[in-house]
């Protein structure tokens, strides 16, 4: 079936199966262009919890052993 062809039926199983489709925490958004419905967009979102307030020790971040090996090479070319 063609997108350009769908039912008022069709359209309201699609945003039905989208609604179905958001698990937990989420949002649907139908994008409609020129009174037409062009996009419908499913967005899934992980809730996390963390107090800020508190202060933390944040472990240092090391970069991949692939960047110091290729900043190597860039001296050697030099």
């Amino acid at each position: 079936m063609s997108h350009n062809s769908l039912t008022k039926q069709n359209l309201l199983r699609e945003i039905e199966n989208a609604l179905d489709a958001v698990d937990g925490y989420g949002s649907v958004d139908i994008i409609v262009q020129d009174g037409k419905v062009t996009q419908i967009s499913i967005r899934n979102i992980k809730k996390t919890s963390l107090n800020i307030a508190e202060k933390q020790e944040i472990p240092e971040v090391r970069k991949p052993k692939l960047f110091t090996i290729q900043a190597r090479m860039g001296r050697l070319r030099e």
